[in-house]
């Protein structure tokens, strides 16, 4: 590893030299970090998705070119990293994103160097401090701006959502069937532990929501859709044979579209805002599924208003179209019971006459009646015999 890191007793002086990985995709970015790389962003208002994905990535620092909150909503991922223990370094500027995948940079005496060049002033991240007051306030703030932008986003997006128009078929159908939705989240493992037997006797649809799909496969599930942004999935799971789905946006970005074209993969899009789970469910619940298990989802409503205004509406409509059938892992585990299997019923079932022979035998009237029975197949073995050997001479 590169990387090395000091920090004097206040922790407000970090020294650090190391690698640094740059790109303005910070997803994109994570899915090439190796541990104790230094990640170079351009990222307003990191979200929880994005910085677990670069948590499980273990940079040793972030160096993001905007702010990492700019105090327009909530946002949960700067927090993440610090609690994670990495380096945020905030709102440096468009200088920052000047330096070239590889280079070798120190952070020293407040500056960010390139060999003798200095880059940019290393500002490390600190949290606003907010009252309750102040953070109610800000969750209505945003809350009323998802309310005042819920019209354009059904004038743009209803007939996908209402009428299920441009929802790519699904090849050989859902319908009727459980469905498994798999996140990429910190507790999506140990949840898929938890669901072992549960996958075993109901035998799921796997969809694979972005890196998702690594996550089930690494489970030993083959997802059989997965649906996001492709520039995070691993060549193999992109390889697997299941089939893939890009949303593409109204702008017409549609991440990981370009990186299948590149590698000739077959893929279906959908026009759609939102994230790869929004999309998911939409496409999962217009093929009429009988219910959607969820697992690394998280709905609270800090991760509602962490998603920005932009991606508040799609979330909040997916949810509603999914209704009934939206179930989460933890509730499956809860409540879940083993089948019993025939092999087992069949044992079970041998271990109780065998038992009930036993106490037969131990009784007067069983051991005569054994004592009959046996004499009764002795003599027959006899005269079996017997025959035999007449027929012989």
């Amino acid at each position: 590893m590169m990387s090395t890191t000091e920090r004097d007793d206040s922790a407000r002086s970090p020294r650090l030299e190391g690698r640094v990985r740059v790109d303005e995709q910070t997803r994109r970015l994570a899915s090439r970090l190796e541990p104790g790389d230094i990640a170079v962003i351009d990222h307003p208002d990191i979200d929880r998705s994005t910085a677990q994905a670069l948590i499980a990535a273990q940079p040793v620092a972030v160096l993001n070119a905007a702010p990492s909150q700019t105090g327009r909503h909530k946002v949960l991922g700067p927090d993440m990293l610090v609690d994670a223990g990495i380096l945020l370094f905030d709102d440096l500027g468009e200088d920052v994103m000047t330096l070239r995948e590889g280079d070798i940079i120190e952070i020293i005496d407040g500056t960010i160097r390139r060999g003798d060049d200095v880059i940019a002033d290393a500002r490390l991240f600190a949290a606003e401090l907010r009252s309750e007051s102040v953070e109610a306030e800000s969750v209505r703030t945003q809350v009323v701006s998802f309310a005042a932008a819920i019209e354009e986003f059904l004038k743009t997006e209803g007939d996908v959502l209402v009428r299920g128009r441009g929802i790519p078929q699904v090849t050989p159908s859902i319908e009727d069937k459980i469905v498994l939705l798999v996140m990429d989240s910190e507790d999506s493992a140990a949840q898929l532990k938890r669901l072992k037997r549960w996958i075993r006797d109901t035998h799921p649809v796997v969809i694979g929501v972005d890196s998702g799909a690594d996550v089930a496969r690494a489970a030993h599930l083959k997802p059989e859709i997965i649906v996001g942004n492709m520039d995070v999935v691993s060549e193999k799971s992109l390889r697997s044979g299941a089939q893939l789905v890009v949303p593409q946006k109204r702008d017409g970005t549609a991440p990981g579209k370009e990186r299948l074209d590149r590698m000739g993969i077959d893929y279906s899009t959908i026009e759609m805002s939102g994230n790869g789970e929004d999309v998911a469910t939409v496409i999962a619940a217009h093929s009429r599924v009988s219910s959607i298990v969820t697992v690394g989802a998280h709905h609270t409503l800090d991760d509602f208003v962490d998603q920005g205004r932009g991606a508040m509406a799609p979330s909040f409509f997916a949810r509603l179209l999914g209704a009934d059938l939206l179930i989460s892992a933890e509730s499956v585990a809860a409540t879940h019971r083993p089948r019993i299997s025939s092999g087992l019923v069949v044992l079970l079932a041998c271990v109780v006459l065998a038992t009930c022979g036993v106490a037969f035998w131990s009784t007067p009237l069983g051991h005569d009646a054994f004592t009959v029975f046996t004499s009764f197949f002795a003599d027959l073995l006899n005269l079996s015999s017997s025959s035999s050997g007449g027929a012989a001479g």
